[in-house]
């Protein structure tokens, strides 16, 4: 069984043409959803959820911790460990609602693995860590020990996320991330400050040698150009106008420049697709 984990709070339009991407991706029927909201989380979410046509799914509303500075973190790996845990899931995608996948994100995915038991994580995004060339070739993926992770849409094999991160999932990192990272996983890629989940896993990854696939082309896109730390005065409009704002905005690479102020927004292809998957490697 194949899960996607998707985790909200306070942007039920992103959620929104989040969930319309999915509808629109192949063999999306045969994926169960579990949607992770996050305490104090948009009630509009819920209605977004019914009305999706999405059938199976299931919700976890993450209760009120003391963590204060790793809030987001515990709403993502609580859900993480919750589904990897269970014997009988194989792959575990992850798709905040900010994240618009393409056509064939669950497919190409799910290809990669039957060819690639071994790999820990399959990255829908271009890397935003290390340069590398690779090509248009829709079918290739290739792969890197150089624990370059990034959380901007992603597969999962589920037995080896629970293997590797169930022993980091406790109070001692989550009282105090920093600390928690320096004393048991310390690292030469990632820079000291990015201890939340995905700085966690990413050390996980460079502390146990795992491997990570990429395709040569992204299957998802990071559309995250604003909320409560970026662009904050359009979180004031209405569900509406935010909407539209996000349709007429995040496929356009144009537009993204204007608002992205962090240069990790790039527009892919909505509409890919491949008859095979290859193992091509990349050239540094």
């Amino acid at each position: 069984m194949n899960i996607c984990l998707i985790p909200a709070f306070q942007r039920p339009e992103y959620l929104q043409e989040c969930l319309n991407n999915i509808c629109k991706a192949d063999k999306y029927q045969e994926v169960s959803y579990v949607f992770c909201l996050d305490y104090g989380f948009s009630l509009q979410n819920l209605d977004i959820i019914k009305q999706s046509g999405i059938e199976h799914y299931f919700i976890i509303k993450t209760e009120k911790t003391a963590f204060k500075l790793s809030k987001q973190s515990y709403n993502v790996l609580n859900g993480l460990i919750k589904v990897s845990e269970q014997k009988e899931v194989d792959l575990i995608y992850y798709v905040e609602d900010d994240i618009f996948i393409s056509k064939d994100f669950f497919t190409f995915a799910a290809d990669i693995f039957k060819q690639q038991p071994d790999v820990f994580v399959w990255c829908g995004t271009r890397s935003d860590n290390y340069p590398v060339e690779t090509t248009d070739n829709k079918n290739a993926y290739y792969l890197t020990d150089k624990a370059d992770f990034q959380t901007h849409g992603n597969c999962y094999n589920s037995k080896l996320f629970y293997k590797y991160m169930k022993e980091h999932f406790n109070a001692n990192y989550f009282n105090n991330p920093v600390a928690y990272c320096k004393q048991y996983l310390p690292s030469k890629v990632v820079a000291e400050p990015f201890v939340e989940q995905d700085g966690l896993i990413r050390r996980v990854i460079e502390n146990n040698n795992l491997i990570v696939a990429y395709g040569h082309v992204p299957r998802s896109q990071h559309s995250g150009i604003y909320g409560y730390n970026r662009q904050a005065e359009i979180m004031h409009k209405s569900f509406a106008e935010k909407l539209k704002f996000i349709q007429e905005t995040v496929y356009d690479a144009g537009k993204m420049k204007v608002y992205d102020r962090y240069n990790d927004s790039q527009p892919c292809n909505m509409n890919l697709s491949h008859s095979k998957v290859e193992l091509i490697p990349i050239k540094n």
